[in-house]
């Protein structure tokens, strides 16, 4: 999705950022799933990740093509039935 940073300097600044905060400090995450060409080893990287956080919660979307988007004219769409799949393994 042409994000500019990655999961290792994620997980340092937050885990910097607990450290720092107070106790009752709260911290949760929005991940997006099913983006075209997404692999199954790059979803469980992402579960991975937001277990390994132990984040307060997460809001999970499923990618849903936008007319006229980059991302709508890319190959390898998943279908909605393996996007709603790949949703629910956040619930």
């Amino acid at each position: 999705m042409n994000r500019r940073y990655n999961i290792n300097e994620t997980k340092e600044m937050l885990c910097e950022l607990k450290a720092l905060a107070p106790k009752d400090f709260k911290i949760g995450t929005s991940v997006i799933v099913g983006f075209p060409s997404e692999t199954c080893d790059e979803l469980q990287d992402t579960i991975d990740f937001c277990n390994s956080m132990n984040f307060d919660w997460i809001y999970c979307h499923g990618f849903s093509a936008r007319p006229g988007t980059s991302a709508a004219k890319l190959p390898e769409q998943l279908s909605e039935e393996e996007v709603i799949d790949r949703v629910s393994l956040f619930r």
